[in-house]
């Protein structure tokens, strides 16, 4: 309301301004008619060019208050299975927010917030967060004044209101008049209209008309009223169809809406209504000139004007322009005797000057009103309200120097290189960043790629994939930044796009009633917080608030075009397969799965893409902007040739963290689908109930690619294109394995400027306790079950120190995992094994890793001989080392018969 109030003021001013300019101009050719309405035209034109400049700056904006970011992480459970279905690849659990807790770093560590040091180009970086307010706000903070302003602005919106409502009614008037008007047959007067008025004017009579008028909608015509030409000599008829000619040929009625434009949105303002009845008075007089000036008659003309005077109309038509109407008729008489005097050439000049200045001094006053609003950062959408301002307009917004790239947000080339840093590789010297090449399957915005995390570009196109260059910035301090807005109903106003209900985000008026109701029934009173506090609180309530269902179809379900979802063609098989699992009917499961309302009415929802969809709709039925953001790992972990690119990244401690975080999913199908959500003018991720969720973290894949952001999760229609490949299981394209993704290039860039602190490899060895054979009865039955069903037969290691599985896969993944079985006999040979990381059992911190030994390794143990169970290089930072001498002795030949095999006991 303050940046309404501000450009109020400024708008008046100009209109003072303009009116004292024309005031002095209606003095300086007062006896040339046609040159005093060219000016007064040009003058209102000014004066509506205020009206943009007013709306356009109309931002509300609130001061930011910087705020911690929130801790939280999230376990995974997932699948080993080798089946392509949805349900058993690894996804967020159903009730995530049950199992938040601390995340390690043992095994990759963390950037300290403290390393985050400002750029080292010597400039001050300002503290001020988000949107600047301009001095006039600055001044005008106090509460009291602030409400003021309200009023005002609220009493200004309804005169704009009420002015409309009025110009609507005479266009109706106007409208009627046209649909009475009738042709005018006699072909004397057709011909005199033609002559004077050209071949595409008509000439009409109606009875809606007291006075000659003309119009331009639906086609250009003269309108009289009705047996008036009958009244008229022929001398007079010429004068009034040249005056209404003259009407359209300056298309007058264009300057007519400009000056109801003008009336209508400063209604206010005394000078706005003086310019437009002034500029209608000098309409007419301009037009009577030009028709004496035409080799007619000055005694004429006048006689004309007499003979056409009628009482004015109460209702002033706005679409029409009178020949009577509105001038004074007396002062048009008046000025008939000057209707050849022309305005001297000094004049002249004066005049232009004069307009010149006038131009420079109402350009300023719009470039002032420019200064003192927000300014809309580059790529800002329509509509939206911006989420940031570039003070040193170097293409990148101040919030994302400070947060993502580390620049100086006051300086447009932070390194004094002469590059600014708005370049595409120039933004990223004073950071660290990993660059991938994907190809992924559609769907893909790549409107909404470049974010706070990523820099995205389009390198190539095809029918089956998109290929991206994708630069990630996994130390970004975006989360730190998260602030609430106690305004934000009136800043999200603009944003309707990303509040108004969806197929699938199908809330209700209804539903939003209960919604608020419910919440304030657990002492969550959306009307008394501010944006953030709202979506964390309400965010876990209704996270908290939910069950697991089981079945898929968010990939494989359809919306028409009025919103109802359906089973695409092809894709029954894979619909039915999930509704024999859940043994609920196709609508049933569409109401726990796909549907915000349903979702929220069953207090049900499923994996993640579901859990987005609930989300989307109940934060929309609150009034929180919302979208969807659909995100997959940096590279497929079940294509190992990707799998090998993590050791392209040159940092170990992040190349550490890659792969443990991404190790338990190489065989597994993985993508992930949240929310974002408009909080404190920007754009956050919301994953679940944790806000502020980043790209960087090893429960979401270790780092991850943003594909796709919907308004609504039908928007992506990913049955056409994931849906359907997945269902099939085919893996006969581009991709060549389980998920629709490749990535064909990885590499990691410090850059030349960064004083970033890189995670440390930690050196980390695992300890063996003791070996037994894989039927020992000290073993737990269960293992031993598992290797005589799947037919094993080798060593079982017991490991102490392990930490969670992911980790452990990954230890095994880096580790040296050979083992040598040492005889004490020179003379026999040695007998070599490994780790095994595709059978390991843990608990509580106690791994169980089967060594295969196959005939070969069986035949070369000799019987009744003692060999040393020994790691191959136990000095590794990453590998495994004894806690004593472990022996073993083999007194049987044949493996299979329980009561010849021996434990290794070890030695001490």
């Amino acid at each position: 309301m303050i940046y309404l109030v501000q450009h109020l003021l400024l708008a008046s001013f100009g209109l003072v301004l303009l009116a004292w300019v024309s005031r002095l101009l209606r003095a300086l050719i007062r006896r040339d008619a046609v040159m005093q309405y060219r000016s007064q035209a040009t003058l209102v034109l000014l004066a509506a060019w205020l009206l943009p400049t007013q709306w356009s700056v109309c931002h509300f904006t609130s001061q930011p208050v910087p705020v911690a970011a929130r801790s939280d992480s999230m376990d995974w459970v997932f699948s080993d299975s080798e089946s392509p279905e949805p349900e058993t690849s690894r996804r967020f659990s159903s009730d995530p927010t049950a199992e938040l807790g601390s995340i390690s770093t043992e095994a990759f560590g963390e950037v300290p917030a403290a390393s985050v040091r400002a750029p080292a180009a010597g400039a001050a970086v300002h503290a001020w967060p988000g949107n600047r307010a301009s001095l006039f706000a600055q001044a005008l903070e106090s509460k009291p004044l602030r409400t003021t302003f309200q009023v005002f602005a609220i009493i200004y919106l309804a005169g704009v209101a009420l002015s409309v409502f009025l110009l609507l009614v005479r266009v109706g008037a106007t409208v009627r008049l046209v649909l009475h008007c009738r042709p005018i047959e006699d072909p004397r007067l057709k011909d005199l209209c033609r002559e004077l008025a050209g071949p595409k004017v008509q000439l009409c009579q109606s009875d809606g008309v007291q006075s000659p008028a003309c119009l331009v909608l639906p086609s250009r015509m003269i309108v009289l009223p009705r047996n008036h030409a009958s009244r008229l000599s022929t001398d007079h008829l010429k004068c009034v169809l040249r005056h209404e000619a003259v009407h359209l040929e300056r298309s007058d009625w264009l300057i007519c809406w400009l000056q109801h434009l003008l009336t209508t949105s400063m209604w206010f303002h005394p000078s706005a209504w003086r310019m437009s009845r002034l500029l209608s008075e000098d309409r007419e007089l301009s037009c009577d000139a030009i028709v004496v000036r035409q080799n007619q008659n000055p005694k004429t003309y006048a006689d004309a004007v007499l003979a056409c005077c009628q009482p004015i109309p109460a209702l002033h038509l706005p679409l029409t322009t009178g020949f009577d109407s509105p001038a004074g008729i007396k002062r048009r008489l008046e000025m008939l005797a000057f209707a050849n005097q022309k305005t001297s050439r000094s004049r002249r000049v004066l005049t232009g000057l004069l307009a010149l200045l006038c131009l420079t001094t109402v350009g300023a006053i719009h470039s002032a009103a420019l200064l003192a609003a927000p300014p809309r950062p580059l790529g800002a959408r329509p509509g939206e309200t911006p989420q940031a301002q570039d003070t040193d307009q170097d293409g990148l917004s101040d919030f994302a120097e400070k947060h993502k790239y580390l620049t100086d947000p006051n300086n447009p080339d932070t390194d004094g290189d002469g590059t600014p840093d708005g370049d595409w590789n120039e933004r990223r010297e004073y950071q660290y960043t990993i660059r991938s090449v994907v190809q992924v399957i559609r769907p893909v915005t790549i409107e909404f790629l470049s974010d706070h995390y990523q820099d995205a570009q389009v390198l190539d196109e095809t029918d089956q994939y998109v290929e991206l260059e994708v630069f990630h910035y996994p130390f970004n301090t975006v989360a730190s930044a998260i602030r609430g807005n106690d305004d934000w109903r009136q800043a999200t106003s603009q944003m309707k796009k990303w509040l108004q209900p969806g197929p699938s985000a199908d809330w209700t008026p209804e539903m939003q009633a209960d919604l608020e109701r419910q919440l304030l029934g657990d002492g969550i009173d959306v009307n008394q917080l501010n944006d953030r506090q709202i979506v964390e609180q309400a965010s876990k309530w209704l996270c908290d608030r939910t069950e697991s269902t089981d079945g898929f179809t968010s990939f494989i379900t359809a919306w028409d075009e009025d919103g109802k979802p359906y089973v695409p063609e092809g894709l029954d098989g894979a619909i039915q397969r999930e509704l024999e699992k859940t043994g609920r009917t196709l609508e049933e499961q569409w109401q726990r799965e796909v549907s915000a309302s349903g979702m929220f009415r069953h207090k049900t929802r499923g994996s993640c893409t579901s859990s987005s969809i609930y989300l989307a709709g109940c934060l929309k039925a609150l009034g929180i902007p919302t979208r969807t953001v659909y995100c997959i790992p940096i590279i497929d972990a079940s294509d190992d040739r990707e799998f090998d690119l993590i050791g392209n990244l040159q940092q170990p401690g992040i190349r550490q963290h890659l792969l443990t975080s991404l190790s338990p999913i190489k065989r597994s199908w993985a993508s992930h689908t949240f929310n974002e959500v408009y909080v404190g003018g920007q754009w956050h991720r919301l994953n679940y109930s944790r806000l502020g969720q980043g790209i960087y973290d090893r429960h979401l894949f270790g780092l991850v690619t943003h594909v796709g952001t919907f308004n609504d999760w039908a928007d992506a229609k990913a049955h056409e294109t994931i849906g359907r490949r997945q269902k099939s299981s085919s893996t006969r394209d581009v991709f060549g394995y389980r998920n629709p993704y490749s990535t064909i290039s990885l590499r990691d860039e410090m850059g030349p400027h960064c004083q970033l602190e890189m995670p440390k490899l930690r050196s980390r060895q695992h300890v063996v306790e003791s070996v037994s054979w894989t039927d020992d009865e000290a073993l737990p039955q269960s293992i031993r079950d598992n290797c005589r069903r799947s037919g094993r037969f080798g060593l079982i290691a017991k490991v102490t120190g392990a930490g969670p599985m992911q980790e452990l896969l990954a230890f095994l993944d880096q580790a040296d995992v050979q083992v040598l079985l040492k005889p004490k006999n020179e003379k026999l040979p040695v007998v070599s094994t490994g780790f095994d990381r595709g059978c390991v059992w843990l608990d509580r911190g106690e791994a169980m890793i089967y060594l295969p030994l196959g005939s070969s390794d069986i035949h070369d143990l000799a019987k009744h001989e003692s060999y040393l169970f020994q790691p191959q290089d136990q000095s590794a930072e990453r590998g495994f080392r004894l806690s004593g001498e472990i022996a073993m002795v083999r007194t049987a030949d044949l493996p299979g018969a329980a009561q010849d095999l021996r434990r290794f006991l070890p030695q001490r």
